[in-house]
């Protein structure tokens, strides 16, 4: 008796959390619904098995602002991945993950880099976000990239989630985000706001300055990458104007020197404007924007690759 006792709390257990997330209420905040989907494509990121003939790497601003999709429009037959990661770093253990994506046999290799001033600070050197998601335990590896639809049932759920849903009571700022398969987060952010905490971003920034060590190895890395054969294409994302001027005033970023020194290691620079974009944080553009720009740095990389 006393088994069958156990038995049944058990599969009574199991139909409970079963109902639970097959019926439990989507979030009135649209972060929390896609907590179990960001976590994955993340995990997949960092534990990417597939092999592309040119790859993204930068920051947040890249992760976000670029569409291998819509770049590839552009250059049709070219396999193209976003490696960037939200608080990025330009090193040399991140160039290395990057050409490891590179396809051996591709008749084509590139590397599309996304430097801000942010990406040369020293911190940056810890690689935080990759790190995280490369060393996950295992089993949580496992789930998330072949069992996906499990992982989203059972994504934790805040209790507040009922009262919140039934009341509508919904955050000041609605970020919602797409996570695509080629490594570019699709996002938007009601309402926008370009001067989203200057004043605190200000205050971080006191008092730090770009590595130069960090420059000289993007430069020499640049140079490595060339006499190998591959090529090494740059650009500056579009921002909030007075934000990224910002940056580089504070950090000490001389874009122009940095351009020349990038031209003179081999690899290949991309112009794009940098106004008439929409960021809906003052950091990062709108979906719009990025496929915009995107669809620009595509035909860039088009009149390149001749």
């Amino acid at each position: 008796m006393g088994n069958e006792r156990i038995i049944r709390t058990f599969i009574l257990a199991v139909i409970g959390l079963a109902a639970f997330a097959l019926w439990r209420p989507n979030s009135p905040d649209p972060t929390e619904d896609v907590r179990s989907r960001e976590t994955r494509f993340f995990i997949t990121k960092a534990h990417q098995d597939r092999r592309f003939d040119a790859v993204i790497y930068g920051d947040s601003r890249g992760l976000r602002g670029l569409s291998p999709a819509v770049i590839g429009d552009q250059v049709p037959g070219l396999r193209i991945y976003n490696f960037s990661w939200n608080a990025g770093g330009m090193n040399r253990d991140m160039y290395a993950e990057a050409e490891k994506l590179l396809d051996p046999a591709s008749q084509s290799p590139a590397l599309i880099l996304v430097p801000t001033a942010l990406s040369f600070m020293s911190f940056k050197r810890s690689n935080s976000q990759f790190n995280e998601y490369r060393h996950k335990p295992w089993d949580q590896v496992m789930l998330y990239r072949h069992l996906p639809r499990v992982a989203d049932w059972f994504q934790p759920v805040s209790p507040s989630v009922y009262p919140r849903k039934v009341l509508d009571i919904r955050p000041y700022r609605e970020l919602v985000q797409v996570f695509h398969p080629d490594g570019w987060i699709e996002t938007d952010q009601t309402p926008l706001d370009d001067l989203a905490e200057m004043t605190v971003h200000e205050e971080r920034l006191e008092g730090n300055s770009v590595d130069p060590e960090l420059i000289r190895d993007f430069m020499a890395q640049t140079a490595d990458w060339t006499a190998r054969g591959i090529r090494v294409f740059a650009c500056f994302l579009p921002a909030h104007p007075p934000r990224v001027t910002l940056e580089d005033s504070i950090l000490g970023f001389d874009k122009d020197a940095f351009r020349a020194d990038f031209a003179r290691s081999g690899g290949i620079w991309l112009d794009l404007p940098q106004t008439g974009f929409e960021s809906y944080d003052g950091s990062h553009l709108t979906a719009s924007s990025a496929r915009r720009v995107s669809a620009l740095l595509g035909e860039a990389l088009a009149s390149e690759m001749r």
